[in-house]
């Protein structure tokens, strides 16, 4: 027997609606504007949601539960599910023009405020950039951005949305610039993990508030790397740092960082640290040198051509 489910009490309603899993409420909420305003206020608060690629939708809910949202333009796949497991499988959907029309409705039908990862997947596309727009319309947060290798035009113009996302994990950006790009950050994320990051300048690296800085690639030098560490050490600054990685072919054996030529270590200082990434990926353990800040913070240097490691005694660990 059919039951008029918008019929029921709004407390009631809600908590059926809490039952369902996305792909329900995403069928539901295409049979009227009722229903679709109803899942809006109903729908569970625990969801998450990232891209696969140009036609691929993850959402997560509590636990292992994943659901694939596969858009697809063939009508006559409209709706088809295949069940992996009881809370993973895959649906199916229309594709409204385009991944960004899609992400959006999700977000908004779904009210997910919680973008676990946006990727452009190396296809150098630019649905990326749409995918970012529909996120920053709707006003929810980015956990993780990472773009790879795009058309010049489009990765240009991509970074000026970066300043306007709200970017509350790790920005990884391994895309190649012209010669001349620049860009300045009006607002950090968490950590910033960049490849040819021969645009990153001193001016970035003083202003940047990232609890982890890695940047591979880098046209820094000694002179950028001991005033960067000066003003670590007065008192108030970098308030959030745990970690610099750099990796930059200027690094010599010339010129003194806060007073020490090139290499720095100290091997009868071994302090164990996180695991990177990328070309830190066996860092492990380091012999390095203490930084004593104003507060009495310690931090430790290594510098090994062409890199340079600071880690800060606070830390407690970092997202991978």
């Amino acid at each position: 027997m059919p039951i008029a489910l918008l019929k029921l009490p709004y407390d009631l309603l809600g908590e059926i609606l809490k039952e369902c899993n996305p792909f329900e409420l995403y069928c539901l909420s295409k049979c009227s504007k009722r229903f679709h305003n109803s899942i809006k206020w109903g729908a569970p608060k625990d969801l998450k949601i990232y891209n696969v690629d140009s036609r691929s939708i993850v959402i997560l809910g509590g636990g292992i539960s994943m659901y694939s949202f596969i858009c697809t333009p063939d009508k006559r796949s409209f709706y088809k599910r295949a069940v992996w497991t009881e809370s993973q499988g895959c649906m199916h959907i229309e594709f409204l023009d385009g991944i960004a029309n899609v992400f959006g409705y999700l977000i908004d039908t779904l009210k997910i405020r919680n973008i676990d990862l946006l990727e452009d997947n190396k296809q150098g596309s630019d649905y990326i950039q749409e995918l970012v727009k529909a996120v920053i319309d709707k006003n929810s947060e980015i956990q993780n951005l990472k773009i790879w290798h795009n058309e010049h035009r489009v990765a240009e113009e991509f970074m000026s949305l970066v300043n306007q996302s709200n970017i509350t994990g790790t920005f990884t950006c391994y895309q190649k610039f012209p010669a001349d790009f620049q860009h300045t950050f009006t607002r950090y994320p968490n950590s910033i993990d960049l490849s040819n990051s021969f645009w990153f300048t001193r001016e970035n690296l003083l202003e940047c508030s990232c609890v982890r800085i890695e940047l591979k690639g880098s046209l820094l030098g000694n002179k950028d790397l001991d005033i960067f560490l000066r003003k670590w050490k007065k008192l108030g600054t970098f308030p959030n740092l745990e970690c610099v990685l750099i990796e930059s072919q200027n690094i010599d054996e010339e010129s003194p960082i806060l007073e020490m030529v090139p290499p720095i270590r100290n091997e009868e200082n071994e302090m164990q640290v996180f695991n990177g990434f990328g070309v830190f990926n066996n860092v492990g353990y380091m012999y390095g040198v203490q930084v004593i800040k104003e507060d009495g913070t310690v931090g430790w240097l290594k510098v090994e051509l062409p890199n340079l490691v600071f880690k800060v005694d606070k830390s407690i660990g970092f997202p991978n």
